[in-house]
């Protein structure tokens, strides 16, 4: 486990070192007052035998009382701040790691969408985890040899009967934690297939009671949710089995060393029983949480991996073309023999491909899914760049419609200028609007209205799109399954739209005959683009 910190060390992760210190410090305050507890609570079951210290006369039970109050206080708030400095190195490399991958996916090359999507969403939360996980465990181990360290000035040889009886508890312990960790993993599979099955069945509600399988996918739905409630209860039945078993079975062993050494003294008997259930529950907390590390190890493994062995620096790339070359007559683009692979990926998505783009025209790409159509369409407008090969653009502006648009929550104007410098017109704004009939009513105060993914329609957002492409009025245009929403009537006015303008158009779409006028036909094949 302590290796992972030595290497996350070497990597732009950086662990707030006063933070880690005073996670530790408080974890010895908190240890300090355990002990100190268990002291007073036994000079009470042995007041008359109890001593004056420091101007302390622990022969009061009114002082001891207090003192206890004072230690009790101490305690939690020992606690308290321990786990909130320990949480905050576990979100501060959470939030580093999520900052970083969003970064990353706009200032370094050949970064995957859905990668960096996974790593700010679920990689990042699990490494921050894990940093959690190795520092409560560093906090276990020293709480362990400082409480044997107290156990064995209290009592030696009950320490070392405490010592053999744990080698005898150790197998039940690493068992029961052993069966959460597969209950874990069960249950979580458990809550996303409910999940898959309540999405099933509710999005194909029409489809389900058309076909009139209403009982069949009733009957799987029930399965599913018995086997979510089975999984459920074994999981929580488990995780308190395993924090109770430990504190159980040093009650046990205590209550059996009381019988053997009946001769031992009440302060004794009382400290020992106190600092010895500690000393297991730190015990039971170290086993745990090395058990629980498992889960991470995959998710570090592979973020080392790609941050000792990224190659993908700029002094890597071959030809990083500037906006400028030696163009072909009459082309806008070309790119020549190029190779292709993102950041990470030791696949070559292109090997050796070369094509050109002619200013002007209308060029469509398809191709079956993962074929790498959008990633050429990222080459062509310079958002991704090759490992091998060269990249020529005689374009200065790029414009781009996707399946899934970006819409802020803002108002419409803000939404049409996003990315625009110029100043535009409001009576432009609702010229565009209104041409691609994004809203039944348009009126002046139509601009002023505040709107977001969740309240429009999948057309409307990519109508919006292609106002914001009237406006911008690129010299290259990109479109990713642009009309993949649109009606028949809308994709029929946005059909009439291209063909009026004189853009040099690049289109990736599974749909090509919807559109007129198309000079060049690709089609990826094998790593390859073909003219069809």
């Amino acid at each position: 486990m302590l290796k992972y910190i030595k290497l996350l060390n070497q990597t732009y992760i950086s662990i707030e070192k006063v933070r880690l210190a005073l996670a530790i410090f408080w974890n010895f305050i908190g240890i300090a007052t355990d002990i100190a507890i268990g002291l007073l609570v036994s000079f009470l079951f042995n007041i008359n035998k109890s001593f004056q210290f420091l101007f302390i006369d622990f022969r009061n039970i009114q002082v001891i009382s207090g003192l206890l109050v004072l230690f009790a206080g101490i305690r939690i708030f020992s606690k308290y701040s321990e786990e909130k400095y320990a949480r905050a190195i576990h979100l501060g490399i959470d939030k580093q790691l999520k900052d970083t991958s969003a970064e990353k996916l706009f200032s370094k090359q050949n970064v995957s969408v859905p990668d960096t999507f996974f790593k700010i969403n679920k990689e990042s939360e699990m490494i921050g985890e894990s940093i959690y996980i190795v520092l409560k465990y560093i906090n276990g181990l020293i709480q362990f040899v400082l409480f044997s360290a107290a156990l064995i000035y209290i009592n030696a040889l009950g320490y070392l009967s405490l010592v053999a009886f744990s080698s005898l508890i150790l197998y039940p312990l690493k068992r029961s934690n052993e069966l959460l960790k597969v209950s874990n993993t069960e249950y979580k599979d458990s809550v996303m297939d409910i999940n898959e099955a309540a999405e099933n069945i509710t999005s194909n509600f029409y489809l389900i009671k058309i076909l009139q399988t209403t009982r069949l996918e009733i009957e799987k739905f029930l399965s599913i949710s018995n086997k979510y409630l089975q999984s459920f209860l074994r999981n929580y039945i488990l995780s308190v089995t395993a924090y109770h078993l430990p504190q159980t079975l040093a009650l046990m062993f205590l209550g059996v060393s009381f019988i053997i050494f009946p001769s031992v003294r009440i302060l004794e008997h009382v400290t020992f029983i106190i600092v010895a259930i500690r000393l297991v529950q730190a015990l039971g907390q170290i086993i745990q949480y090395r058990l629980y590390f498992g889960r991470f190890t995959s998710y570090l493994d592979d973020f080392l991996n790609e941050a000792t062995n990224d190659d993908f620096t700029p002094e890597n790339y071959k030809n990083l073309n500037s906006v400028n070359g030696e163009l072909s007559k009459d082309n806008i683009v070309e790119l020549k023999e190029i190779t292709f692979k993102y950041s990470g990926s030791g696949e070559e998505l292109f090997n050796n491909l070369s094509t050109s783009i002619k200013a002007g025209s209308h060029t469509t790409i398809v191709g079956p899914n993962g074929s790498g159509k959008s990633t050429l369409l990222g080459i062509i407008g310079g958002i991704y760049l090759p490992v091998e090969g060269s990249v020529l653009r005689g374009y200065k502006t790029v414009g781009y419609v996707g399946a899934k648009p970006l819409i802020l929550k803002a108002s419409i104007r803000e939404n049409l200028l996003y990315g625009v410098k110029e100043k535009i017109s409001d009576e432009k704004l609702l010229e565009v609007l209104d041409y691609f009939k994004v809203f039944p009513i348009i009126e002046k105060e139509t601009l002023n209205k505040e709107i977001s993914n969740q309240s429009l329609s999948s057309g409307q957002m990519q109508k919006i799109s292609f106002c914001r492409i009237e406006i911008q009025n690129p010299e290259l245009l990109l479109l990713d399954e642009s009309t993949s929403n649109l009606d028949v009537e809308s994709l029929s006015k946005v059909v009439e739209y291209l063909d009026s303008k004189n853009f040099t158009i690049v289109n990736v779409t599974h749909n090509p005959l919807a559109f007129s006028g198309v000079d060049v036909r690709l089609e990826m094949i094998e790593n390859n683009v073909v003219e069809v």
